[in-house]
């Protein structure tokens, strides 16, 4: 099996909302959400875990100047995040 950018992208969110303490099922659920919301699953952005009690997980832009909460209490909002460089 040959992988492609967007499957090599997906993977790698996984592994980062799974390492965050996602359980897989709840990994699912968000996957299948994704597309309503007018996202493509775990492909777009970067996705990490700002909540593991309950599930939060905060999707940020490709160009890293917004974030989304997509799972979690507070579910569509936007959230105010400092970004920091890479090494920082």
């Amino acid at each position: 099996m040959v992988l492609n950018e967007k499957n090599i992208r997906e993977i790698e969110n996984l592994i980062r909302l799974r390492k965050g303490g996602l359980p897989m099922q709840r990994a699912r659920y968000l996957m299948e959400d994704l597309p309503a919301a007018g996202y493509n699953p775990l492909s777009k952005g970067l996705f990490v875990v700002i909540g593991k009690r309950h599930g939060r997980v905060l999707r940020i832009s490709e160009d890293h100047k917004a974030a989304r909460e997509v799972a979690g209490p507070h579910k569509g909002q936007a959230v105010m995040v400092e970004l920091l460089p890479e090494g920082s």
